[in-house]
């Protein structure tokens, strides 16, 4: 059966803080409750995403690569994306290995309830999830090189910091096409592909500024 394909200034001040509060609390080993939204359709102002990144989604055992939570927020002004590494966590280990020894996936691709419930310990709460594989990861490092060309994408945060740069560079009308029909083969989310492609969208939309950036680690 085929996967269902589910992937002011005041605004920014309240963006910088609240983002300041959230890094010093995960240092600290005592994480901020992040809010839950209950719905799978993404809040208007502000969502937390989970991203993960397994080797191959047809696996019956898909081994973790990574694991990123990204901070959405939308104002009337920006929209801002932050990632923050949750695995590996070069800075308190055993917390990064908690997170992949609790690592599973249900029959459909999607994070298992007791992964879920392992990073909600650690004070990590999502509206939405992402699960990626190896090909997906490459078909976006392949995007980021169409841009800048050869760059480094070896490895998931230059994936990321490089497509941050796609992502703000300006024009925008001159992002390279991503080609989402054959990156959808190798990506399982609970967002439904036309609210994921509105999302899009309104991310590389040339009437609506954005700032992405991978947090420091």
């Amino acid at each position: 059966m085929k996967r269902t394909i589910l992937w002011g200034s005041a605004g920014l001040s309240f963006l910088a803080f609240a983002l300041i509060g959230f890094l010093l609390a995960y240092r600290a080993d005592s994480l901020s409750r992040l809010p839950l939204a209950r719905r799978i359709a993404l809040q208007e102002r502000q969502n937390n995403l989970l991203l993960v990144h397994v080797d191959d989604l047809k696996s019956q055992q898909p081994v973790l690569r990574s694991v990123w939570v990204i901070l959405r927020y939308r104002s009337e002004s920006q929209t801002a994306l932050t990632f923050l590494r949750l695995y590996p966590d070069s800075d308190v280990p055993q917390r990064g290995q908690k997170i992949s020894q609790a690592f599973g996936l249900t029959n459909r691709g999607e994070p298992a309830p007791g992964f879920l419930r392992r990073l909600e310990e650690q004070g990590v709460k999502t509206s939405a999830f992402f699960v990626v594989d190896d090909e997906g990861m490459s078909q976006v490092g392949a995007w980021v090189q169409s841009t800048f060309g050869k760059v480094n994408t070896s490895e998931d945060a230059d994936i990321l910091q490089w497509g941050c740069a796609v992502l703000n560079s300006e024009p925008k009308m001159s992002l390279p096409d991503f080609n989402w029909l054959t990156f959808t083969e190798h990506l399982q989310t609970n967002l439904a592909f036309d609210d994921l492609m509105a999302e899009w969208s309104g991310l590389i939309s040339s009437h609506s500024p954005l700032r992405c950036e991978l947090a420091s680690q």
